[in-house]
C-alpha cells in the first residue's frame, strides 16, 4: 500500500527534530580568532559564509571559507577601511587577483594557520607556503560584490550587523498593525537581508573586477525598491527604508518577488531560530540592541515561536529538485510531474492545511536525497512503495541509549536510540 504524503510529511518532520537533537549533527564555523570573536562578528560571518555557499560541499565554506571571513570580520570590525580590506590591489587586501595577466580572484586570510588547525590538517592544499588560507567560493565575482556591498552598507549605517538587524525587528514591530505580527517580522527580515546583500549585484563576471570604480558606480535601477550599484547611493536608500513609514510595505513586495529564490536568506534565518548555539547568540544581541526599544520578551517569543517557524521556506536546492526524490514524495499527486519548484509546492500544500509540516522541515533532504534515494536504497526507506519491512527492521539495534543505525544510514545524523517502546521511526514502518 503507497504511503500517503501526510505521512512521508510527518517523516521528514521526525528527521528534522533528530537534526537538531545532537551537536555532532551540524558543524560549526572554524573562525581565526576564536577567543577575540563577539557574538555579533560570529553571526555576520555566519552570514557571509551562506553567502558563498552555493555549488560547494559545505564543510570546506564553513572551514576554510569561514576561517578567512571570520578574519576578514574581525579587521572590519575593528573599523578598517573597505577599500584596504577588498581591493584587490592592496597589500593587505582580503581579495587578491591570482595574476596580473588573467581575471581569477581569490580570498586570503591575513592570520596564519597554526599545525593544530583543521586547515592544516585536511585542507592543507588551500594554504601558500607562508600559511595564509586560500578561498575561492564557486561564484567568486557575484560572492565578492555580494560581500563587498554588505560590509560598506553595515559601515555607511555605522551599526554592526546585530544592530542592523535589530533595527528591522524594531522597526517591523513598531509599525504592525496586525495581530499576527510574526509575519510582518519575517518579511521584513528577509527584505533586509535582500537589500543588504544582493539587491544590486546583478551577474558580475571575473572580468568585471579589473575596475571596480566603474563597477560600483554603474546605474542600474532597481524595480524593487529603486537601488542602484553605485554602493553609496545603495546604502543610502536602505536607511531611508529603515526610516520609513511604509517600511512594511516596501518589504512586502521584496518578500513576494523574491522568496523563493534566495535560498540562503532562509538557511540564515532558519539557524537563528533552530540552531542551538545561533539562536543562543542571536537572542542576546537582541536583547542586548541598542535598537532593542521593541525588542522586548513577549517580541522574542514571536521570534522563536513556532508560527514563525511556519513561515520558514524550504531553502529548495540540487537535493529536494532531484527527480527521483520529487515522484516519491509526491506519488500520485497532481504536482508530481508539474515542473512546480518543489518550494512552492510545500508552501501551497502547508497553506491548504494538507499536512502540518512546514516547508523547511523537509530541508532535511540535502542529507537524505544522496544516502538513499540517489543510491537506490528503496528498500531500506520506510516511507518507499517499494520498502522491504524486515530488511529495515535489521537496522535496527534497539538498545537504549546507542547510536540509531538506520538514521545514520538515512541521514548520517547521530541519534540515540530512546528503546524499542519510544521509537518514533517504527511508526513509519
Amino acid at each position: 500500500m503507497s504511503t500517503d504524503f501526510k505521512t512521508k510529511a510527518e517523516f521528514f518532520a521526525f528527521l528534522d527534530k533528530v537534526r537538531w537533537i545532537h551537536p555532532n549533527n551540524y558543524d560549526e564555523i572554524n573562525y581565526s580568532h576564536k577567543g577575540d570573536l563577539s557574538p555579533d562578528e560570529k553571526l555576520l560571518t555566519h552570514w557571509l559564509c551562506y553567502i558563498s555557499d552555493k555549488a560547494m560541499g559545505y564543510k570546506r565554506i564553513w572551514d576554510v571559507g569561514g576561517f578567512v571571513y571570520s578574519d576578514l570580520v574581525h579587521h572590519f570590525t575593528q573599523g578598517e577601511a573597505i577599500e584596504s580590506l577588498l581591493f584587490p590591489n592592496g597589500d593587505k587586501s582580503f581579495f587578491k587577483k591570482t595574476n596580473e595577466k588573467g581575471d581569477s580572484y581569490y580570498f586570503i586570510s591575513r592570520t596564519v594557520v597554526d599545525e593544530k588547525n583543521l586547515i592544516s590538517k585536511r585542507y592543507s592544499t588551500f594554504l601558500n607556503e607562508n600559511g595564509n588560507v586560500l578561498f575561492v567560493p564557486r561564484y567568486y565575482p557575484s560572492d565578492y560584490v555580494s560581500i563587498y556591498y554588505t560590509l560598506y552598507t553595515l559601515n555607511y549605517l555605522k551599526c554592526s550587523f546585530g544592530e542592523y538587524i535589530a533595527k528591522i525587528i524594531s522597526k517591523a514591530v513598531g509599525l504592525s498593525n496586525n495581530k499576527d505580527k510574526h509575519r510582518d517580522i519575517m518579511m521584513c527580515l528577509f527584505c533586509g537581508f535582500y537589500v543588504l546583500s544582493y539587491s544590486n549585484i546583478g551577474r558580475p563576471i571575473s572580468s568585471d573586477l579589473k575596475n571596480l570604480y566603474k563597477l560600483f558606480a554603474t546605474d542600474n535601477n532597481n524595480e524593487l525598491i529603486k537601488l542602484n550599484k553605485n554602493p553609496e547611493i545603495c546604502a543610502d536608500k536602505i536607511s531611508e527604508w529603515l526610516k520609513s513609514e511604509d517600511f512594511i510595505e516596501k518589504a512586502k513586495n521584496v518578500y513576494d518577488k523574491k522568496r523563493f529564490e534566495r535560498k540562503r536568506i532562509w538557511c540564515c534565518i532558519r539557524d537563528y531560530l533552530k540552531h542551538t548555539n545561533y539562536q543562543k547568540g542571536f537572542c542576546d544581541l537582541m536583547r542586548n540592541s541598542l535598537s532593542s526599544s521593541n525588542i522586548s520578551d513577549d517580541t522574542l517569543k514571536i521570534l522563536f515561536s513556532g508560527d514563525m517557524k511556519n513561515l520558514l521556506e524550504l531553502p529548495g536546492d540540487t537535493w529536494n529538485n532531484k527527480t527521483v526524490f520529487r515522484h516519491c514524495l509526491l506519488k500520485g499527486d497532481a504536482e508530481e510531474s508539474s515542473g512546480k519548484a518543489i518550494n512552492k509546492v510545500l508552501r501551497e500544500k502547508y497553506d491548504n492545511n494538507e499536512t502540518d509540516v512546514y516547508p523547511e522541515q523537509f530541508d532535511v533532504s540535502f542529507a537524505f536525497v544522496p544516502r538513499m534515494c540517489n543510491q537506490g536504497n528503496c528498500r531500506y526507506c520506510p516511507i518507499s512503495d517499494d520498502k522491504d519491512k524486515g530488511e529495515i527492521e535489521k537496522l535496527c539495534s534497539a538498545i537504549k541509549g546507542q547510536y540509531c543505525p538506520a538514521i545514520l544510514m538515512y541521514t548520517g545524523f547521530f541519534y540515540e536510540c530512546p528503546g524499542k517502546k519510544e521509537c518514533k521511526l517504527k511508526d513509519f514502518i
